[in-house]
């Protein structure tokens, strides 16, 4: 796997390769097909017209290629968690080794995070397939104010349709892609 476009194109990202993980990296061409569709459909860009200094949380990061690739591109900073150590060490590894610095790599479960120190501008949620995970991290993240009605959400899952105002849905062999945002709150009047 490698970085696709952006300062950082054509560097490899290593992939664990575990029995005790079960890591199914996001593919170069998937990668590719989601920064198209953040960088060029109108209904992404009227929500983040550019990703130039985003805040990005890759939850589910295992690799780390989502969260790396829009740091290639130009974001700001990213967020990376996984449970997994091996993988948390991996993007860790690969950060010191290209002098990345604009990050934060944590050991982390997306289902429990807490409060968040300021909102995230882009969410990657890639979790295991088959678990229902999407519907119950866009929840927790939500609740604990990394997800707002000005975030947009990159989710990849297998038969989970996330609980947002979506965007863009795609289908990818037995991926499906979806890029949406928070549905805003409307309080009846008093």
């Amino acid at each position: 796997m490698r970085i696709t476009a952006g300062a950082w194109r054509g560097r490899k990202i290593p992939v664990l390769d575990s029995p005790q993980t079960s890591l199914r990296p996001t593919s170069d061409r998937m990668r590719q097909a989601i920064f198209n569709l953040l960088l060029h459909n109108p209904d992404c860009l009227a929500i983040m017209p550019t990703l130039e200094d985003m805040r990005v949380l890759d939850a589910f990061c295992g690799s780390g290629a989502l969260g790396l690739e829009a740091l290639s591109r130009g974001a700001g900073h990213a967020v990376f968690w996984d449970k997994d150590h091996k993988a948390v060490q991996g993007v860790r590894d690969w950060c010191t080794h290209y002098g990345v610095d604009a990050v934060t790599v944590e050991q982390k479960d997306a289902l429990k995070p807490k409060p968040a120190p300021s909102a995230a501008d882009l969410i990657f949620l890639d979790p295991p397939y088959g678990q229902g995970l999407i519907n119950q991290a866009l929840s927790a993240l939500s609740r604990t104010g990394y997800l707002t009605e000005k975030t947009l959400s990159v989710c990849e899952g297998e038969g989970e349709r996330p609980d947002m105002r979506i965007l863009v849905e795609k289908i990818y062999g037995r991926s499906s892609l979806f890029i949406g945002i928070k549905e805003e709150v409307t309080r009846p009047p008093e």
